[in-house]
């Protein structure tokens, strides 16, 4: 069997850049790994960069010269002969004519399929056809999807040949594949493919995936559809504020402004003016706590939180105007000022309350509040229980300090907690 030959025909220039790009290659190598130690790490680094670099356009380079093949772009016929015409690229590069009484038998195999799509949908064809001479010799030419292409579209290529087909000695043709799809959208094929629309496309691509495929699909499709909704949510303005609430909130600003310059006094006056607009607000119930604990007035900041604690079922006016999604209310922060006032005062059922509360709400892993609890338990003289909170906050300093990312525990703390823990047994034994 005489197939007809595949040329690849390098140019000069492509040949020097390819053998320039690798000898630099080698010569990088050379000189950043094997002869020269007492370059730098990030020079080497960048050295290594430039490799890659090149390495990930040498297939690129090469992968081109496969254009440069020698393939069949035309099949004409007349009343008595068969002419085969070749090209490289565009460049007709030889004919052969032959004629119709040295052909003994004209075979086509044509497996004809669906559209695989990515960013554009093809036909995508296998196509072998044999051309027997009656001086027994061969010729074999081949279209497939990964090889060389007819310069027309496939299956208009078996259609054409349909047409001669009776003036074509002993003329076969062997048909797979879904050939009845092709048929039916051969207006969206040509050389090099044309997007189908998208419907039509994702219709049938869907139809070809095994049935594990579109489990996994579908599950992709719900995740992606569940974080484009979470997207929208969490961009998604809220209602825009009544004029009351957004003098409120404009009040609410100033104070806010005067924490941070630790003008507490100014503050809470402020947030006192904002509470007779809308006092059922538990934000300013909050920044007031916060005020009077800086004030080292812990009476009057746990009293502003307890007021709070009743309007932590509404969402605040702040978290409305600065769009909150996850954070609906005060609540964890107003325990954690009356936990932390209750111990300053002395309070500490009270302080042993509200850390309790926290203990069970709070999903923060680094937390202060279990050794709180253990020195207001202390300090009862519960020693059993203040122990088993301090071990507990042991655990989380352990935990932090072997995490490369928590650098809130260092080892003093650790060492102080020990003391502590020491402490709840040598008084325990005391008594």
């Amino acid at each position: 069997m005489k197939k007809i030959k595949v040329q690849s025909r390098i140019s000069p220039f492509v040949f020097v850049l390819g053998f320039i790009i690798i000898l630099a290659i080698v010569i990088f190598v050379a000189k950043l790994i094997i002869f020269d130690n007492s370059l730098s790490y990030r020079t080497k680094s960048n050295g290594w960069e430039l490799i890659f670099t090149l390495i990930f356009f040498v297939p690129f380079l090469f992968g081109s010269l496969t254009n440069n093949q020698e393939y069949t772009s035309h099949i004409l016929m007349s009343d008595d002969s068969l002419y085969l015409v070749y090209k490289i690229k565009n460049k007709i590069t030889k004919t052969k004519i032959i004629a119709l009484n040295e052909i003994e038998k004209f075979e086509i195999e044509a497996d004809l399929n669906t559209v695989y799509y990515s960013r554009s949908s093809y036909l995508k064809a296998k196509i072998t056809t044999k051309i027997s001479l009656l001086n027994n010799e061969s010729i074999t030419f081949k279209n497939n999807e990964n090889e060389v292409e007819f310069f027309r579209c496939p299956y208009q290529y078996v259609l054409d040949i349909l047409k001669v087909s009776s003036k074509l000695p002993n003329f076969s043709l062997k048909l797979s594949g879904n050939q009845e799809f092709a048929k039916e959208n051969i207006n969206y094929f040509r050389r090099f493919g044309k997007k189908l629309p998208f419907c039509l496309a994702f219709k049938y691509q869907l139809k070809l995936m095994p049935k594990i495929a579109k489990i996994i699909f579908s599950i992709w499709l719900i995740a992606m559809i569940a974080l484009i909704g979470m997207l929208i949510y969490i961009n998604a303005p809220t209602l825009p504020l009544s004029k009351t609430e957004k003098q409120y909130y404009k009040i609410y600003e100033e104070a806010l402004n005067d924490y941070k310059n630790k003008n507490y006094t100014d503050a809470i006056q402020k947030y006192e003016e904002a509470q007779r607009i809308i006092n059922t607000s538990s934000d300013s119930y909050l920044q007031k706590a916060y005020c009077y604990k800086k004030l080292n007035k812990c009476t009057f900041a746990i009293k502003e939180a307890q007021e709070g604690l009743k309007y932590s079922n509404k969402k605040p006016i702040y978290y409305k105007a600065k769009n909150y999604k996850f954070i609906s209310n005060d609540t964890i922060s107003l325990y954690s000022v009356i936990g932390d006032c209750s111990l300053k005062i002395k309070d500490y059922q009270k302080a042993i309350q509200a850390y309790t509360y926290l203990a069970n709400s709070v999903k923060y892993k680094y937390t202060d509040l279990y050794f709180k609890r253990g020195r207001a338990y202390y300090n009862l003289r519960q020693f059993d229980l203040a122990k088993n909170d301090f071990i507990k906050h042991k655990e989380i300093i352990m935990d932090c300090m072997q995490n490369e990312y928590c650098s809130r525990y260092k080892e003093k703390h650790l060492k102080n907690i020990e003391l502590w823990i020491n402490a709840c047994n040598n008084l325990k034994k005391s008594n």
